[in-house]
Order: structure tokens, then C-alpha cells, then sequence
């Protein structure tokens, strides 16, 4: 009996299997070493290319009913200054501008960090950009009835990861 054993499709499959798991991890762990690297400003590999700002966020939170009532304004560029804000439901807005100008799609992310980060509320964290595109990302800043009077700071860190061929163009929307 000569008979050729299914075991050489299965192999195929594995093969496969294998070298797209493989794939997959060459993918997603240079972008998730991004994301941890935060003391590098940029980092790069194969697929991807990845950019970080850390923007200090800072706030002055007042007590309407203990002084008299003062809200402010910051008109800061490197900073995220949103001014004396009231506690009670109050809310300052921000807005950052984010493009792209490279061929391929980009991811960019936001997070926030600090005693601020409480306080710091986003639309979205994760935005796809087009290539060749912008967008204004708004960043609000609400307090509640039970937020303390006080002073609140902190970092906002953008992320932006772009696709630097047409492989990772297809798999940065799951990122």
C-alpha cells in the first residue's frame, strides 16, 4: 500500500498558520513597543513609524460657592492651559489639530496622565487618519459637584503611528 498520507496538506496549513502568526506578531508588537516607549519621542520598524508629544495639561479649579466666581482663559501653544474652571459641572474645551501628510493611513491615540486625567475627557481616543488629511480632536476638561478646588496637572501624550507601506496600510484601522 503506496498510499500518500493526508498529513502533507495539513502541513500546508500549518506552514501558513505559522508564518501568519508570525506576521501578526512582527506587526503588533512594534506598534505596542510604541506605546510603551514613552521616554523616545519616535520609534520605527518595518511596518510602522511612530511619533509621541507629551503636551502638559494644567488646570485651576475654583469653588463658587466659597469665592467669588473668576473663570479664565489660557491661549497657551505648547501647553494645554484650561484656565480656572468652576467646580459643579462646569467644562473647558481645547482643540488639537492633527494631520497627514504621509501616502498611507495613520492612527494617532490620547491619553492622559496625572491628576488631571479625572478630569480630562475625549471624544474619542483613537482617530484613523486619511492620507493627506487632518482633523481638530476637541479635549474637554469637566468637573463635577464633588471635584476639589485646587490646582490639577498632568501630560496629554499623542501617539501617532503611520503605515509606512500598503501591508500595515491594511491591518493600522485594528491597532
Amino acid at each position: 500500500m503506496n498510499a500518500k498520507p493526508p498529513a502533507t496538506k495539513m502541513s500546508h496549513k500549518k506552514i501558513v498558520a505559522v508564518l501568519l502568526f508570525f506576521i501578526a506578531f512582527l506587526l503588533f508588537y512594534g506598534v505596542f513597543s510604541f506605546r510603551d516607549a514613552m521616554a523616545s519621542s519616535s520609534a520605527e520598524n518595518l511596518f510602522f513609524k511612530s511619533q509621541s508629544h507629551a503636551y502638559d495639561a494644567f488646570v485651576e479649579i475654583s469653588n463658587p460657592q466659597s469665592e467669588v466666581l473668576s473663570i479664565g482663559f489660557a491661549a497657551d501653544v505648547e501647553m494645554l492651559n484650561f484656565g480656572i474652571v468652576p467646580s459643579g459641572g462646569n467644562y473647558a474645551r481645547k482643540v488639537i489639530h492633527i494631520s497627514n501628510s504621509a501616502k498611507h493611513r495613520a492612527r494617532v491615540l490620547f491619553e492622559a496622565q496625572g491628576n488631571i486625567k479625572t478630569l480630562v475627557e475625549f471624544d474619542d481616543t483613537t482617530y484613523l487618519i486619511e492620507p493627506r488629511a487632518s482633523e481638530e480632536v476637541p479635549i474637554f476638561l469637566r468637573t463635577q459637584n464633588s471635584t476639589l478646588a485646587g490646582n490639577y496637572s498632568g501630560k496629554i501624550i499623542v501617539t501617532k503611528i503611520a503605515s509606512k507601506n500598503a501591508l500595515s496600510n491594511i491591518f493600522i484601522k485594528w491597532l
